[in-house]
């Protein structure tokens, strides 16, 4: 296969998008698995059936097979159907990720004001949440996932 300047010619820059889209997930979820406390936050005990390096191998593989997989099925079809690409020339930067980017922030702070305030009023504490850098790891990852399941490919899929 030859390559451009731009990429493989098999890739389009849509396909080019959205393998980079998956591979920030899948290191996403494996940086969580080598964090001491990513394997305790997911559920799984601390006496893991791997070296915490093999079970981020194994995760990051994980993701790009499953996570990969269905999303590559759903933006094939979402061609198919007539939805917009994920890679739009008329979507300037600041739209693309200016505006995202500024509405998480706002909604972020929004909850941890609403958290401060109303944790006082109950004898529940604060809403758990992992410390940083562990947050990240895990914003990231749910956030990347739940659009490529649910947008990507159950929409994508029903239509």
């Amino acid at each position: 296969m030859a390559a451009g300047a731009a990429g493989p010619v098999w890739m389009g820059r849509e396909e080019r998008a959205y393998a980079g889209t998956v591979l920030l997930l899948a290191a996403g979820a494996a940086f969580m698995a080598l964090h001491p406390e990513g394997m305790t936050l997911q559920g799984i005990p601390g006496n893991m059936p791997a070296p915490p390096a093999a079970m981020a191998g194994a995760i990051f593989a994980l993701m790009l097979v499953v996570y990969g997989g269905l999303g590559l099925v759903g933006l094939k079809l979402a061609r198919r159907v007539g939805f917009a690409c994920i890679v739009d020339d008329a979507v300037s930067p600041a739209q693309r990720w200016g505006v995202p980017a500024a509405a998480g922030l706002a909604l972020s702070l929004g909850f941890i004001g609403i958290d401060v305030a109303v944790a006082p009023l109950h004898g529940l504490g604060r809403i758990p949440h992992p410390p940083f850098p562990m947050s990240v790891g895990a914003s990231l990852t749910a956030g990347i996932g739940e659009e490529i399941l649910f947008r990507l490919f159950f929409v994508s899929f029903w239509v």
